[in-house]
């Protein structure tokens, strides 16, 4: 296999890792979308329902958007880096640097994401605690005040919490 034959089947990896990401993130997105469009549809459609009635769900939607954003991030980062090795990969074969853009983008990420790290850590914290705290404000005069319903509602949070922080912990991996 010559030289050129290689950097063809790298670049046709990368092409195909992009595709990959674009789709996901593209998925992501239109679930918030699709979150947000319920939610204003319901209030659209059906004046007559009390908004009090479910505010202890803002908070947990609130965490799901957080959610998407944090997962569509980690993908972005992670295909950052990976694009980043097959430049290397190419510039390596072609003996000169061809390809510097993923690389010196994920060398500038590298510096300035393990500086902040602390900070959304502590940012991640606060907002998981804050919409806890909103459920548990909104629920005593809200129709999830069941039993049953309020417990799936600490639950379900509970569950998005712990993916925000699970997303966050991988994508600080991605950069030791």
């Amino acid at each position: 296999m010559t030289d050129k034959e290689m950097i063809d089947v790298i670049q046709e990896n990368a092409e195909s890792l992009r595709k990959e990401v674009s789709s996901r993130i593209e998925s992501d997105l239109k679930f918030g979308q699709m979150l947000v469009a319920g939610v204003a549809a319901i209030a659209v459609l059906k004046p007559d329902v009390n908004i009090k009635d479910f505010l202890p769900i803002v908070p947990v939607l609130a965490l799901s958007l957080i959610f998407v954003w944090q997962q569509s991030e980690f993908s972005l980062f992670r295909l950052g880096k990976r694009l980043a090795k097959e430049e290397q990969k190419i510039n390596t074969l072609a003996g000169r640097d061809l390809l510097e853009h993923e690389t010196a983008l994920w060398a500038e990420r590298s510096k300035w994401f393990p500086k902040l790290e602390g900070g959304r850590l502590i940012l991640n914290c606060v907002v998981v605690a804050f919409a806890f705290y909103l459920i548990h404000l909104f629920m005593p005069g809200s129709k999830l005040n069941d039993r049953d319903l309020s417990w799936l509602t600490y639950a379900t949070s509970g569950v998005i919490a712990f993916q925000i922080l699970n997303v966050f912990r991988r994508e600080c991996q991605l950069f030791k």
